[in-house]
């Protein structure tokens, strides 16, 4: 595995966590949607056009959304699991600390080096370290 394998292997929980935010977001949409929708058959008399299925197909669109989100965070979980159980395979407590910050926190690199009293560009090289070794011990974990 390359250090660029394992930089997005530990990055699949946020993208993950974006991806939930995201449907999130959707489905607050569909619900002021579906107020709106609400609203409007209940001034039936002033709007004989509007089509009786659109609160169905809303209504219907939020719990495919629900459905997905629920899949996601299963995903979500047994993604940052074994993440977790890769950055604690690594011995270097300063190496799984920047790792678990950027990683699992999906902390800012200036937030990182700020909680940790490091200058930034050290901060760059102890993540490059980590990873160089992560990327060695998960190919060393291969061979056994």
């Amino acid at each position: 595995m390359s250090i660029k394998e394992v930089k997005e292997f530990l990055n699949q929980s946020y993208k993950i966590e974006k991806r939930i935010d995201s449907k999130l977001e959707q489905i607050k949409t569909l619900k002021v949607l579906a107020e709106k929708v609400n609203s409007v058959f209940s001034d039936m008399p002033k709007n004989p056009v509007m089509n009786p299925h659109v609160m169905e197909e809303t209504i219907s669109k939020l719990v495919d959304l629900e459905a997905e989100i629920s899949d996601d965070l299963k995903d979500l979980v047994k993604t940052k699991e074994e993440a977790i159980h890769f950055i604690k395979s690594i011995e270097n407590k300063e190496f799984q600390m920047i790792l678990e910050l950027r990683y699992l926190c999906h902390k800012s690199w200036e937030n990182i080096s700020d909680n940790l009293g490091y200058d930034l560009r050290y901060t760059f090289k102890i993540h490059g370290k980590a990873l160089k070794f992560a990327d060695f011990s998960k190919e060393d974990t291969k061979r056994h």
